[in-house]
């Protein structure tokens, strides 16, 4: 198992192609990982490749270089705090969704994604189970509200809320039918 941990830099390089793999081979059958599994699989994948990154300056036998690759992270860290390059962080925070919804519209399960980077939208897929959701989008809300009677989550479009299935335009439109979604299971 040692042998294994000797060279982070190929284990996130591996872990990488395997999350691409996965990814490939899920958009055969229409399906796509779950926002969370995404985040945890790259964040690792990230933090193994920077670990890989001090895990080779540390092997090295150049002690110039190893001074030199010390010198260079703190100023690239130096100049990260201190530059608008911070500001990536929080812009990738809003790119990625973070945030999942999970509701039930007639008895059919769908999964929201929720867009906060300038309004909020919400992107609503097939609910599958707690790994995968379906890869094609069935509709998009403007927002929700919690209604503060029943406590339910009210989405809404321009025009209308969203408590059945002919409120949703691309169902009334014919993109999808009732026969193209899953049955919640009781």
């Amino acid at each position: 198992m040692k042998k294994f941990f000797k060279n982070l830099l190929a284990i996130s390089g591996i872990l990488l192609a395997l999350y691409l793999l996965v990814q490939g081979s899920l958009r055969i059958f229409d399906l796509q990982l779950r926002a969370w599994i995404n985040v945890c699989w790259l964040g690792i994948t990230a933090l193994v490749f920077i670990l890989g990154i001090l895990q080779q300056i540390i092997k090295s036998k150049n002690i110039k270089l190893k001074i030199g690759s010390i010198i260079a992270m703190i100023a690239v860290v130096f100049l990260f705090l201190n530059t608008r390059l911070i500001m990536l962080v929080p812009m990738a925070a809003c790119i990625i969704p973070h945030k999942e919804l999970v509701t039930v519209i007639d008895g059919y399960k769908f999964i929201g994604y929720v867009d906060d980077s300038w309004d909020t939208f919400i992107d609503f897929y097939d609910y599958k189970n707690a790994f995968v959701s379906g890869a094609t989008l069935r509709f998009t809300a403007l927002g929700y509200y919690t209604d503060e009677e029943s406590g339910k989550k009210r989405y809404y479009d321009e025009l209308r809320y969203i408590d059945h299935l002919e409120d949703i335009y691309e169902y009334k439109q014919g993109y999808f039918t009732e026969k193209d979604l899953t049955k919640e299971s009781k």
